[in-house]
This record gives C-alpha cells, sequence and structure tokens, in this order.
C-alpha cells in the first residue's frame, strides 16, 4: 500500500508592479498579476510588468518621470 500525503500549498503573495502615468490622458496603468499587460485609455502607453522584468512600450516622453 502507498501512502498519499497532501502537502498544502502556500499562497504567493499578490504581485502589484509599479504604477505609471501617462502624460497624454492622464491615467494610472499598473500590472495586477504577473505577465499582465495593460494599456491606457488613450492607447499611448502600455506595461506589462513580472517579478523579473518590466516591458515599457511607447514614447517614453508620454510617461510621467
Amino acid at each position: 500500500m502507498v501512502a498519499e500525503y497532501k502537502v498544502p500549498l502556500s499562497p504567493s503573495p499578490p504581485f502589484l508592479g509599479t504604477p505609471t502615468e501617462c502624460n497624454k490622458c492622464g491615467d494610472s496603468i499598473q500590472s495586477k498579476y504577473e505577465g499582465q499587460f495593460v494599456t491606457c485609455k488613450c492607447g499611448a502607453i502600455s506595461v506589462d510588468q513580472t517579478r523579473h522584468y518590466s516591458r515599457f512600450i511607447g514614447n517614453m516622453d508620454d510617461f510621467k518621470q
């Protein structure tokens, strides 16, 4: 007979990317989970963030610094 053990999985900590604001429409965008691709209302900027990288898409002048 083989014994079966169930190991409870610990929930991973919530992921929130760094909020970024668009200079054109003023929309604040942020990845709520890893790998989520988010675009602002006007479509000028987008972000794709994980624990390992952050990808910012758009003209750098459109990102609020």
